[in-house]
């Protein structure tokens, strides 16, 4: 009996647990779901300053190339971003479509935002229209636990996919596109991090200093 009594207080546990963080999820709405952590979490990403002001070639090199990565995140994050001037419908329980009229590309465009919850996660597909012309521009899911997910953007005969993942402080982003993967991972707190771009990899510590290893073999310090 009391080894009965063990195993219902842990269900109840169990159960409770998993009813609050359901229960947290279920109070934002679906439009915060998408991108929202990702994107937070992307604004917090302080590269040290020390690298930030070095003069070295190689340290200013890394810079550059993180923050093109990064302005990837910002990028997706202005798309998915819902505006505040945009109608909701809701389809049914598990799905919610926003819709505005956006700028995109210097032209006027029709936007529809399909978010739906289903098993494990949120999808979403950002739908944009224009007289007869019309595509599903960026697709893609968040898991509930907003702590991972995937972006895929296409456009004509060109398709690029991001992955990412957050876990503690350490927010890791992955770009794949005409055969290429790029990628970078950063402690957003102290700013320490490692990077992919174009096959060349990069690291750094909390006091900027890092280094650089082409694909060639070269390796240099700063």
């Amino acid at each position: 009996m009391k080894k009965l009594n063990v195993l219902i207080i842990v269900a109840l546990v169990v159960f409770i647990s998993c009813s609050t963080n359901e229960e947290i999820v279920e109070q934002k709405p679906f439009k915060e779901l998408i991108i929202t952590n990702l994107g937070e979490h992307s604004e917090k990403i302080q590269i040290p300053e020390p690298l930030k002001n070095s003069q070295n070639m190689y340290a200013k090199e890394a810079v550059t190339e993180f923050s093109n990565l990064k302005e990837i995140i910002t990028s997706f994050y202005s798309f998915l971003t819902v505006p505040e001037t945009a109608s909701e419908e809701k389809i049914n329980e598990n799905t919610v479509v926003y819709n505005w009229i956006g700028n995109l590309f210097g032209n006027t465009l029709n936007i529809d935002y399909r978010i739906t919850k289903k098993e494990d996660r949120y999808t979403f597909i950002f739908h944009i229209s224009s007289g007869t012309e019309s595509t599903d521009l960026i697709n893609g899911y968040t898991f509930f636990n907003e702590e991972s997910g995937n972006i895929t953007y296409k456009e004509s005969n060109y398709i690029a996919s991001s992955n990412w993942k957050i876990k503690d402080t350490i927010l890791f982003f992955e770009f794949l596109a005409d055969g290429d993967k790029d990628s970078f991972e950063i402690d957003i707190i102290t700013g320490k991090g490692k990077m992919i771009k174009q096959g060349n990899a990069y690291e750094w510590n909390e006091d900027g200093t890092g280094k650089v290893t082409y694909k060639n073999g070269d390796i240099f310090n700063w």
